[in-house]
């Protein structure tokens, strides 16, 4: 049989073995799926403010940042019009020193969103969305 190793075991290996420890796992996670299923709207805001931290940026994102933005730009792609793959693109990019805020978010779809790269394209025409609209609709 083998076993894990753990350093923090006197004896150095885990008590049970790999493949008793992976059933006991998958039993585990079968029983706790309500638990481990997250709140997508949550998890996409902690991505945004994970990255703008990391990169040194400010951010006043709130939670469904993403379906207030399309919905305040009609749930259309502001380069192209299409309503498909639409995507939250920051007009100033976070690798240019951009902020992850609403005044500095617009929908492109995908193909757009990679067209554009890291260039600095407004397409919003002077409709920005702001926090205090954001926090309107919300």
């Amino acid at each position: 049989m083998e076993f894990h190793r753990n350093r923090a075991i006197s004896t150095g290996f885990e008590r049970v073995c790999k493949p008793c420890a992976k059933e006991k796992a998958a039993l585990w996670r079968t029983n706790n799926k309500q638990n481990r299923t997250p709140n997508p709207q949550a998890r996409a805001l902690q991505q945004a403010k994970r990255r703008a931290n990391k990169l040194g940026a400010r951010t006043n994102l709130i939670s469904g940042f993403r379906e207030i933005l399309f919905e305040y730009y009609g749930h259309a792609c502001l380069a192209c019009g299409t309503s498909e793959k639409l995507e939250a693109d920051h007009v100033i990019p976070l690798s240019r020193k951009g902020d992850d805020t609403f005044e500095n978010l617009q929908p492109l779809c995908k193909p757009c969103n990679i067209r554009k790269m890291t260039s600095d394209t407004d397409y919003r025409e002077g409709r920005i969305l702001t926090l205090e609209i954001a926090l309107q609709m919300a």
